[in-house]
């Protein structure tokens, strides 16, 4: 129904809305989906409100919604949630809240936020470029995933991990990725595709550890290369 204010809105809310809940939907929150064929949990600063086939994280970050969009998260819906048609899930709240989230130090969660935000910035840039036409880096898009995946690995498992002789978050430090909140906006993506090019090479130590954590148990268990 309308919000009751005598005032006409072009769109609707719950019935019986509360509007001091308003802030809460205006801060940042994370997204989510109810029907889902893979990860789709969205980072939103921009205040926007979902209807009725979404949910809301308020008081979320980047570092949250960077696990969430791991395969590891996703693994975990597979096992709990109803499987529906042609490979989606009714990933009902229930079953969402019980995702657990593995503990990361202050500079871990930092790590994962620039990375995160960093996506956010080429998937917008994506689907702009996509409309005008103008050619676009995908390619980029899918690297910063990559990495992002392999972080989320490292938090969640540890001792396979760095049994296997890799601390993805050191080399993550020492590739220095950019912080693209401080960047200038003309620059942004000419920094993040100067950079995919010496953190994709095949001779980088970062590139090497990604390819290495595709051949741990753990891993093609989660990603169905078994």
């Amino acid at each position: 129904m309308p919000f009751e204010t005598g005032i006409k809105y072009e769109w609707y809310a719950h019935a019986r809305p509360r509007f001091e809940i308003h802030s809460a939907f205006e801060a940042p929150k994370v997204v989510l989906g109810i029907f889902m064929n893979k990860p789709t949990y969205a980072y939103d600063e921009e205040g926007y409100f979902p209807n009725n086939a979404q949910f809301c994280i308020g008081r979320a970050d980047p570092f949250l919604v960077g696990v969430l969009n791991s395969p590891c998260a996703w693994w975990f819906l597979t096992q709990t949630c109803t499987d529906l048609q042609n490979g989606y899930l009714q990933a009902l709240l229930i079953y969402q809240e019980s995702i657990p989230i593995p503990p990361a130090s202050d500079v871990q969660r930092a790590s994962i936020e620039r990375i995160v935000r960093a996506s956010v910035y080429l998937t917008k840039s994506t689907m702009t470029n996509k409309k005008s036409g103008v050619s676009y880096d995908p390619l980029i898009l899918a690297y910063w995933e990559r990495v992002l995946n392999g972080l989320v690995y490292e938090l969640y498992f540890p001792e396979e991990v760095h049994g296997a002789g890799l601390r993805l978050f050191d080399l993550v430090e020492q590739a220095k990725l950019p912080d693209i909140n401080t960047i200038p906006e003309a620059k942004r993506l000419q920094t993040l595709r100067e950079k995919f090019e010496d953190l994709s090479d095949s001779k980088h130590p970062l590139r090497i550890a990604l390819d290495k954590l595709q051949t741990l148990d753990t891993v093609r268990i989660i990603e169905g290369k078994t």
